[in-house]
């Protein structure tokens, strides 16, 4: 299901507020299990998004893209003045799992009677995943997905998984799943009425994160 709404209309200035509604998410995918891991996992955690957070950050990048798409668009004359809607497609999740990066690669094994780990989303070994969207949207494009960054030890800084085994060499293994929303910007004439395509793109915000201690 696709949903529009107009955002916001008169003459290109910047600085406009825009609106969202943001259909229902295409699938409901869990984070996979790393199962293809040759390695005993210890311990696993799986954290959700708020909705709430995710819709902001959505609403904070689409505020930035018309930003600098209106600022990068020559100002019109008196006789074309414009307005704009936003049309959005269904999300599509995509899941991307590896070792965050600055761990050791023999891993890290923490004295009695355990430790933590200190995961920060940004950063980190980056893929580029393939998305399709069915039309009106009809592009594929390349989501790219960071694994971000491991330390041991806790941190008043990012999440936290704890480290009970104290024998064995661990790595923190991360599966991260991002939402990535498409989206149409359509551009109509105040005076003409006349409604053309004026840009397309999607927009990325992290869904859930899996964290897990595996035995190197």
């Amino acid at each position: 299901m696709k949903k529009m709404r107009s955002c916001f209309a008169g003459l290109l200035v910047l600085g406009m507020s825009l609106c969202m509604a943001l259909p229902a998410l295409a699938m409901d995918n869990a984070p996979i299990l790393p199962q293809d891991l040759d390695k005993e996992i210890l311990s696993t955690k799986i954290y959700y998004v708020d909705k709430d957070v995710r819709e902001a950050d959505i609403q904070r990048q689409l505020d930035e893209y018309m930003t600098e798409l209106l600022a990068s668009t020559p100002q019109p004359t008196s006789d074309y003045e414009y307005s704009y809607s936003v049309e959005y497609g269904d999300p599509q999740l995509i899941s991307k799992g590896g070792y965050p990066g600055n761990q050791p690669s023999h891993g890290t094994k923490f004295a009695p009677p355990g430790g933590a780990f200190t995961w920060q989303p940004d950063g980190g070994p980056s893929y580029s995943l393939s998305v399709s969207f069915p039309p009106p949207f009809n592009f594929l494009t390349m989501a790219s997905i960071s694994l971000g960054i491991a330390t041991a030890g806790a941190s008043s800084v990012g999440m936290i998984q704890p480290v009970e085994n104290y024998t064995d060499y661990v790595k923190l293994y991360v599966v991260k799943t991002q939402e990535i929303t498409p989206f149409i910007v359509y551009r109509t004439n105040l005076y003409t009425g006349e409604k053309t395509e004026y840009s397309k793109n999607h927009l990325s915000t992290m869904y859930s994160y899996e964290l897990d201690v595996v035995v190197v």
